[in-house]
């Protein structure tokens, strides 16, 4: 049976099993059928599902938006830096050294 039929479960057939084998979480989803919980409970729970993924998503998107102005705040700043720095070397003249205008 592939993963994406659909197959009506037998929830008595259910209860009598044992994990065994099985992972962890189609365990809990089993013990989520044997509960034999109406339609609206599956859509709620997807439907929360879907809404933390969006929040998750959001968050990584805002977290990214904010490491990019930060690292464009770091580089004007380095700019800013580099700017205040060359503006010496502007208005320095070279001068001859004290042995090579004695020789002349």
């Amino acid at each position: 049976m592939l993963n994406t039929d659909l197959a009506r479960l037998d929830v008595e057939a259910i209860k009598s099993e044992e994990q065994g084998k099985k992972s962890k979480l189609l365990w809990a989803a089993y013990e989520t059928a044997m509960n034999d919980y109406p339609l609206k409970y599956y859509k709620d729970l997807l439907t929360d599902y879907e809404n933390a993924v969006r929040a998750d998503q959001q968050a990584a998107e805002q977290a990214e938006l904010e490491k990019e102005e930060k690292a464009k705040a770091k580089a004007e700043r380095a700019e800013k830096a580099a700017k205040r720095k060359s503006k010496g070397a502007e208005t320095d003249v070279e001068m001859e050294d004290g042995a090579d205008a004695a020789n002349r």
